[in-house]
């Protein structure tokens, strides 16, 4: 019996609070004709890209032998952050581009563009990747996930954290 009111009240409060800018997301009321949608997809693939960028530069950091075990600790959990945001941007996407996930349609249905690495060529669309299944969507968000479940495991949440901590992974 909560969730029905709480969900008007928070409404309500989103609108006083932002000024009613963006209420559209706030609400779950977007569609891919309002501006915004495109600058969503522009700045997942962004995210997703520093954040493969950054796993690179990690693993030589550690191949080369470069990291003490009190920055290998720090590390792992900059990891655990980039496989979060990788699994929260691909999430969001799936939302808003992909089908609705069922077993039916898991296989044949798109999903998005799932990157593991860096583009290599920006301007070059012959070297960008394409799209999924959705079924491949949810195993690239799964699995990372899963990565940063268990590289954040000893990162305890707090409220008001800029940070991303087990929390976020646990109930994002």
């Amino acid at each position: 019996n909560e969730k029905p009111e709480l969900i008007p009240m928070i409404g309500k409060r989103a609108e006083i609070m932002f000024g009613n800018r963006n209420g559209e997301y706030y609400k779950w009321e977007y569609t891919s004709t309002f501006g915004y949608v495109e600058e969503i997809w522009s700045r997942a693939y962004y995210n997703g890209t520093l954040a493969n960028f950054l796993e690179q530069g990690i693993d030589k950091m550690i191949k080369a032998g470069e990291v003490t075990e009190s920055d290998r600790k720090q590390l792992d959990i900059i990891l655990g952050e980039t496989a979060f945001l990788k699994a929260f941007s691909m999430f969001n996407l799936a939302q808003l581009y992909c089908e609705n996930y069922n077993s039916a349609n898991a296989n044949s249905a798109l999903g998005v563009m799932l990157l593991d690495g860096p583009v290599e060529s920006p301007g070059d669309i012959t070297t960008y990747v394409g799209r999924s299944s959705l079924a491949e969507t949810y195993k690239y968000i799964e699995d990372n996930l899963a990565v940063a479940e268990a590289k954040l495991a000893s990162v305890n949440g707090e409220v008001g954290s800029i940070y991303i901590t087990k929390d976020a992974v646990y109930n994002g």
